[in-house]
């Protein structure tokens, strides 16, 4: 948690440099520099939304695994937008008497009381990354394996994306220049005769 915390301080000060150059860019003349200067601030933003999701992804990836083995007792499932967005709430009697409370990122037809079942989970937050069901006479009836949480994806997706659309618009305008808006008409100017008429 400390480095996750480490990472979100550096995100904060990243997204408010990338603000403070962007803001001073508006400020620059048409020319390489301003070009320039909104690129690094896109950057740096698709920088900001990086750094916590490869943190969080390597938080995850190092985090101790455990195992159990036991008896399914109880299943609640929380559906999302698709199946691979579900997740599995579990609690376990294991084989030494002890209950283990976990969930599953996904869904399994084989996650069902009274299934006995073999996990290997994350010790830092008992999340099941993989799972092997068997039958009463102790024959393998299936496998289930985990998936990354959803947002994880989405922030690393939004950032190559921000990356990708900063460098093709610092290659189509390397001066900066204000590009019309979806009406065709320059961005930051106004209408003066809707203004006039206003006015009177």
């Amino acid at each position: 948690m400390i480095f996750m915390g480490y990472s979100l301080i550096v995100t904060a000060a990243v997204w408010l440099l990338a603000a403070i150059i962007g803001f001073r860019a508006t400020a620059y003349e048409i020319g390489e520099r301003r070009g320039k200067a909104f690129l690094v601030a896109s950057l740096l933003f698709a920088v900001g939304l990086i750094i916590p999701t490869i943190s969080a992804i390597f938080l995850e990836a190092s985090s101790p695994v455990n195992t159990a083995r036991g008896t399914i007792q109880s299943v609640r499932l929380k559906m999302g937008a698709r199946s691979e967005d579900a997740t599995t709430y579990v609690i376990l009697r294991t084989d030494s008497g002890e209950e283990f409370v976990g969930r599953a990122l996904g869904e399994s037809r084989y996650f069902q009381p009274g299934q006995l079942v073999e996990i290997a989970y994350r010790v830092r937050n008992n999340e099941i990354i993989k799972a092997r069901f068997f039958s009463a006479n102790g024959t393998e009836e299936g496998q289930f394996r985990g998936g990354m949480p959803v947002f994880l994806g989405l922030f690393l997706l939004a950032g190559v994306l921000v990356v990708w659309g900063a460098l093709a618009k610092y290659r189509r305008n390397p001066a900066g220049r204000d590009e019309p808006d979806w009406h065709g008409e320059p961005r930051n100017t106004f209408d003066e005769d809707s203004l006039l008429k206003i006015r009177k």
